[in-house]
């Protein structure tokens, strides 16, 4: 399972979910770049280009069937490397889109570009462990570029206008997100042609990193299913 971090999120936000699911599922997070080991790197400011450069990296770690899971600005990228990947005829087999849907929330100004109070006062208001870290000088002046740029990706990105996806979709949302709300979720049925689920999960707009055994007992039994399923490539 690829695994695609959220707005100024890293591959090790994935960590403690990987080690809820069985050892049979191989999680691979993907580190964007501006960040840890990737910090000389400019972020990417546009999705495509970003999408692209995940794709070109992606066969070296696939080996049998791939789901994808994207949480927030995650699941807009997961949705174009899925895109990208059933054109190539890679065995997809589940797609998992968290926490936010294929329209962006209409919002009075767009929030990269908003100050840097006010983008500090946002992510707050997103909820989640860490979010006070904004509040120090250091670590804002490292973290805040980075956030603005994924921000400014996801907010003027525009989804594919493409066929239904032929995989099975799950929509995953906080029940408590006013970000990211199940109606804005249940948008992704459109885009799906293998079968839909939506799903809720008690938390707000970072339910998976404050209740991790809810997430991690669901992407289990689909990723079980994922694995009798083991669809056949698909070209177009």
């Amino acid at each position: 399972m690829i695994c695609l971090p959220f707005a100024g999120g890293v591959a090790g936000n994935f960590y403690d979910l990987a080690q809820r699911l069985s050892p049979a599922v191989e999680v691979v997070a993907v580190q964007y770049p501006g960040r840890q080991d990737r910090l000389r790197e400019a972020p990417h400011e546009e999705l495509n280009a970003l999408c692209d450069a995940v794709f070109a990296e992606l066969p070296a770690v696939m080996d049998g069937p791939v789901a994808l899971f994207g949480h927030s600005y995650g699941a807009l990228i997961a949705y174009e490397l899925a895109c990208r990947m059933l054109q190539r005829g890679d065995r997809l087999c589940h797609i998992f889109l968290s926490a936010h849907g294929p329209q962006a929330a209409p919002r009075p100004e767009p929030v990269h570009k908003l100050s840097d109070s006010g983008l500090i006062a946002a992510v707050e208001g997103f909820g989640g462990p860490g979010a006070e870290l904004l509040r120090d000088p250091v670590l804002a002046e490292l973290a805040l570029p980075i956030l603005r740029a994924d921000l400014k990706a996801a907010e003027t990105h525009s989804v594919s206008a493409a066929a239904p996806l032929p995989v099975p979709v799950s929509a995953l949302f906080g029940e408590g997100d006013r970000r990211a709300p199940k109606e804005s979720l249940a948008q992704w049925r459109a885009f799906a042609g293998g079968g839909f689920d939506l799903q809720g999960f008690a938390g707000a707009h970072l339910y998976f990193q404050e209740r991790l055994e809810p997430l991690a007992e669901y992407l289990q039994e689909q990723l079980a299913d994922c694995r009798v399923r083991s669809p056949m490539p698909v070209t177009a």
